[in-house]
């Protein structure tokens, strides 16, 4: 086994660039509000203002839509698009706060969580947005005809967001 070693340089861009898509979580009554508004807008948490993104895609991870429609939106973004047009746009994994984190020197190092947070707003969200995916709640559940017929009435509510949304059924 061969030992690389990294000099300081390289350690701060690892942990200063995030070049992936993010992913943003929500329900029903979220997505309406994000589609009416075109915008992924901050909100207080417990401890600070800030849009929570995710940088794992799975929807059954860390996330449990408080919806009795049973439907998870998972809207994907574009993350370099976002840092490299929205001015002071500042994305940074949200470990400072979390019990799962261990901090070594001044860093925080997450153990377990996926969560990133934004400190803008996110809008025009169509600019940033690659796709919006649909998933039942329950992983391998069919969707039945009540949220069919839901998400048919939200592409007529949303006709400019139509290409945009895939459903997983």
């Amino acid at each position: 086994m061969k030992c690389i070693k990294i000099n300081e340089s390289q350690k701060n861009r690892l942990f200063e660039s995030y070049n992936s898509d993010l992913y943003h979580f929500t329900n029903l009554e979220g997505i309406y509000g994000i589609l009416q508004s075109n915008s992924l807008s901050m909100v207080t948490t417990d401890d600070e203002e800030s849009v929570c993104l995710s940088r794992t895609s799975n929807p059954y991870i860390g996330y449990m839509p408080n919806t009795r429609y049973g439907l998870i939106f998972r809207l994907t973004l574009d993350t370099n698009k976002m840092q490299s047009s929205i001015r002071g746009m500042n994305i940074k994994p949200w470990s400072a706060n979390n019990p799962r984190t261990s901090k070594i020197g001044n860093k925080f190092y997450s153990v377990s969580d996926y969560e990133e947070r934004a400190y803008r707003d996110i809008e025009p969200l169509d600019e940033y947005c690659k796709r919006i995916d649909v998933f039942p709640e329950i992983k391998g559940n069919k969707l039945d005809k009540e949220q069919i017929s839901i998400l048919e009435k939200m592409i007529r509510d949303f006709p400019n967001w139509k290409e945009y949304i895939h459903i997983h059924c």
